[in-house]
């Protein structure tokens, strides 16, 4: 639905802000609604499973794509690539 996909990019656009350096997709959903957005062409994307995913073989795999964050207890940066 065309309303839904605008108000759905008009709230990632304001949360993405000056200080956005990385989205994370978690789940299919997620990286749909990703792909739908246009973001910032300096935004780190990545996509992953859902933490909730049921395979843990894939799960644990899909680890490496997080090893560009670093996070403290509230905040995750982008390292420089």
């Amino acid at each position: 639905d065309q309303a839904h996909l605008e108000w759905r990019n008009r709230l990632l656009d304001m949360v993405a802000g000056p200080d956005l350096e990385a989205v994370i997709a978690f789940g299919r959903n997620a990286q749909v609604a990703v792909d739908l957005w246009n973001p910032p062409a300096d935004v780190l994307m990545i996509n992953t499973y859902h933490p909730s995913y049921r395979d843990q073989r894939r799960l644990l795999q899909s680890r490496p794509r997080m090893s560009h964050l670093r996070c403290s207890d509230t905040t995750c940066f982008a390292q420089n690539l």
